[in-house]
C-alpha cells in the first residue's frame, strides 16, 4: 500500500524535481559563464529544455542528464554527468563520473553520498553552492582517466 500511495504523485513529484533541476543547471551555467571563472577553468556548460547537459573542459567532454527514481521509498532525482572516454577498443564510451541529487522537495546534494547541501534557488552574490558544485564537476572530470587502461 506504501508503494501504490508512493506513486500517487508521481507527476508533481517529477515535475517539482525537474523544476528545481533547472535551477541547479541555471546555476551552474552561470557560474562557468563568468569572465574570471572562464579564464581560470576554460569550460563551456550548457543545457536543453529536457535538461541534457553538454559541457567541454581542458580533461574533456562530458554530459549530463536527469533520472528519476525511487530510492529508499521516496521519488528522487539524480543528476548523472559521464566523461566521454576511450574503450580498450578505441571505442567511444560515457562513463559517470558524479551525480548531484535532487530530492521531490527540492534539497540538492553534491554527489551520490554527499550530504553537502546546496541551495539552487539563491540567486545572490553568495552563490558558493554553484562555485563548489562546479569545482567538485570539474575536478571529477579531470580526475577520471580519457583512455582504458
Amino acid at each position: 500500500a506504501d508503494e501504490q500511495r508512493l506513486v500517487e504523485s508521481t507527476v508533481d513529484d517529477t515535475s517539482t524535481i525537474r523544476n528545481y533541476c533547472s535551477f541547479l543547471l541555471d546555476g551552474l551555467k552561470g557560474f562557468f559563464d563568468q569572465s574570471h571563472i572562464r579564464v581560470k577553468f576554460d569550460v563551456s556548460f550548457t543545457f536543453d529544455e529536457k535538461l541534457v547537459s553538454a559541457i567541454s573542459t581542458p580533461f574533456g567532454d562530458a554530459r549530463g542528464r536527469l533520472v528519476i527514481q525511487i530510492v529508499g521509498g521516496e521519488i528522487l532525482g539524480r543528476y548523472v554527468f559521464e566523461k566521454n572516454t576511450v574503450s580498450e577498443l578505441g571505442q567511444d564510451a560515457w562513463i559517470p563520473v558524479w551525480a548531484i541529487r535532487v530530492s521531490r522537495y527540492g534539497n540538492v546534494f553534491l554527489g551520490d553520498e554527499g550530504s553537502i547541501e546546496i541551495d539552487v534557488q539563491s540567486r545572490g552574490p553568495h552563490r558558493g553552492a554553484m562555485n563548489a558544485a562546479g569545482r567538485s564537476l570539474l575536478y571529477s572530470i579531470g580526475a577520471t582517466p580519457t583512455f582504458a587502461k
